[in-house]
């Protein structure tokens, strides 16, 4: 089956925000310890991850460890649960949490949406600034898959 969101869509769009990604990271404001972040994406049979940055070992300095993967998925799961970026589920709806969930920002969707994105090694406001970065550039991807096909006569999938 063709789909315009697939694996390679998604590690395409994490090529892309590498940079940028990479520079916010490099500014200590927007870190608490490492400089690196677990980036989680999930949109309809397709699921993808994988650590931005420059990963290295948990430093004793940095407190007890945070599992990166496991909090970025949780982030992603309930940005699509609730259908809100984090943040505003923290500033507008926080009853929407259950148990087991976060209380962190960094988890990304739009309404009607069935992509999400988490995000978890920065700080919050980083954390959700790279999720959304990564949403809009998988978004803009596949618009401009749509534009190549209509452009090769292709008007429906």
């Amino acid at each position: 089956m063709f789909s315009l969101l697939n694996e390679h869509v998604i590690l395409e769009a994490n090529k892309a925000c590498t940079p940028e990604i990479e520079a916010l990271l490099a500014k200590d404001q927007n870190v608490w310890g490492p400089r690196y972040v677990v980036v989680s994406v999930r949109g309809p049979n397709v699921e993808v991850e994988e650590t931005v940055g420059n990963w290295e070992d948990w430093q004793e300095a940095w407190g007890p460890f945070l599992d990166f993967h496991v909090i970025a998925r949780n982030k992603r799961e309930t940005t699509l649960r609730v259908g809100l970026p984090t943040g505003q589920i923290l500033a507008n709806c926080p009853w929407c949490f259950e148990r087991g969930d976060y209380f962190y920002r960094g988890g990304y969707t739009e309404p009607n949406s069935e992509l999400g994105v988490g995000v978890s090694g920065a700080n919050e406001d980083t954390d959700e600034a790279i999720a959304r970065l990564v949403y809009q550039k998988i978004v803009e991807l596949s618009v401009l898959a749509i534009s190549t096909l209509k452009k090769d006569g292709i008007d429906h999938l």
